[in-house]
């Protein structure tokens, strides 16, 4: 019913700019008197009634809507559409007048209207499924986290009971774990189907995975009942195969729900193309700040897991800190190509490409779980490299305005320059808020090889 509502919106939306481009050739019509003033009448009074019949199918289309069990936030535009009816009944009784000169003067104001309120709800429309599809991705982000959980919480049992015999005490407590993940991830799975009912293909996505899961720890538990130690690990194994798999194909989902959304906002600003290359400036140096806090951030997660080593005498670090450590940085290393890109000062270029070199060793430490306190130094070369990259660029920016003020009046700003640098800001500040979570093609193959490290040690 919701995405009947949808596409009767988007439907009316596309009638109402088809029925202004009929008023704008009428308004041309009535002005050349290329057709008769009967002609003129009769096209004026036909548009009419397929404006008021769009009018009436817009009403319904809100009753609709308001018995929906989560009715969307759509605008009435009562105003807007009394406002067209007006003119257009002014321009019939104009042409009845012969008055084509208002009349095409009326016909001309009322085809822009009609124009500007297609966009407003094609506007309307895009919004909310910009807002809903960001809503979906932060539940697939949270559902994603609760697998990886899941995941590392399945492997430290399946470890830690391998050395135990089944009579040991230690077992017993493993096997009430294994009991409480089996509990978790019937709520995870919940939340799959919940989920797959608004996300289009993620049920065919993740099924298959998520069964296999289900199956497993059924038989885990049925195994460690009847005390067989083997067989239950054979099957721990099988659920640990599957969930990683499950996560993956959540990121993969959580990727293309990224790639929609940054399309949708992509779109949205497409008016503002004239204006893009030089409204790159300001949001390039805020990603640059962005990127260095987020650094600073990293370097922080390191220099505590470190210390808390040192603190409990631990030898291994922890997989599950590790593998979102490596997933911020691959995010990163990602957002710093897509500068590289862009338009940079030379110094601002050099800084950056040293930084990414130091994010790939970085990054290589990560995946062999061998953080020391040498990844951490190179982590504050990466962040003094991104503050240099940052005052480099202001620099750049800094000296083009004053030649610009001197060459030039000065004018004022172009509020579409305005909407550009905020739509990059926006499409940033969301790369940011999954970076912690996106796993790309060369961590998939990375990731893969850390699980395998991780069962041989």
């Amino acid at each position: 019913k919701r995405s009947e509502v949808e596409e009767r919106v988007k439907s009316i939306a596309d009638q109402m700019e088809n029925l202004a481009e009929k008023e704008k050739k009428l308004a041309e019509e009535t002005k050349d008197k290329s057709k008769s003033q009967d002609e003129l009448k009769k096209e004026q009074s036909e548009l009419n009634e397929q404006f008021d019949k769009l009018k009436e199918e817009y009403e319904k289309t809100l009753d609709k809507n308001s018995g929906l069990k989560e009715p969307m936030p759509l605008s009435d535009f009562k105003q807007e559409m009394n406002d067209i009816s007006n003119e257009m009944q002014q321009s019939s009784d104009d042409l009845n007048d012969n008055k084509n000169n208002k009349a095409s003067d009326k016909q001309k104001s009322s085809s822009q209207k009609m124009q500007q309120l297609s966009e407003k709800m094609n506007s309307m429309m895009a919004q909310m499924e910009m807002e809903e599809n960001g809503e979906n991705m932060e539940n697939v982000r949270q559902l994603l986290e609760n697998v990886l959980t899941f995941s590392f919480d399945q492997e430290d049992i399946m470890s830690g009971m391998k050395p135990l015999s089944y009579k040991s005490p230690q077992y017993k407590d493993f096997v009430v774990r294994q009991k409480n993940i089996t509990d978790n991830f019937a709520v995870i799975r919940d939340s799959i189907n919940a989920l797959s009912a608004r996300v289009p293909g993620m049920a065919s996505m993740v099924s298959k995975d998520v069964m296999e899961i289900r199956k497993g720890l059924l038989s885990v538990m049925d195994y460690l009942g009847n005390s067989s130690k083997y067989q239950a690990q054979t099957s721990q194994q099988k659920v640990l195969t599957s969930a990683n798999n499950l996560a993956l194909l959540l990121s993969e989902l959580l990727d293309q729900m990224q790639q929609q959304q940054m399309q949708m906002q992509s779109n949205s600003s497409s008016s503002c193309n004239k204006c893009k290359n030089k409204g790159q400036g300001q949001p390039q140096q805020k990603q640059m700040g962005q990127m260095r806090d987020m650094q600073q951030q990293l370097k922080q997660q390191m220099q505590q897991m470190l210390d808390q080593m040192k603190k409990n005498g631990q030898q291994s670090q922890s997989g599950e800190q590790l593998a979102k450590m490596l997933m911020q940085q691959e995010m990163m290393q990602k957002m710093m190509n897509d500068m590289m890109n862009g338009e940079l000062s030379p110094d601002a270029a050099k800084y950056l490409k040293e930084a990414n070199k130091m994010i790939e060793q970085n990054i290589r430490d990560l995946v062999n779980r061998n953080v020391t306190q040498q990844t951490i130094n190179r982590q504050e070369q990466i962040i003094t490299r991104l503050l240099q990259a940052e005052n480099s660029q202001n620099e750049r920016e800094t000296e083009q305005k004053r030649q610009s003020h001197e060459a030039k009046e000065y004018k004022l700003s172009n509020p579409d320059k305005a909407f550009e640098e905020k739509e990059s800001e926006i499409r940033f500040n969301e790369l940011l808020q999954v970076s912690n979570l996106k796993l790309r093609d060369y961590y998939k193959n990375k990731y893969k090889e850390y699980l395998k490290n991780l069962k041989e040690k």
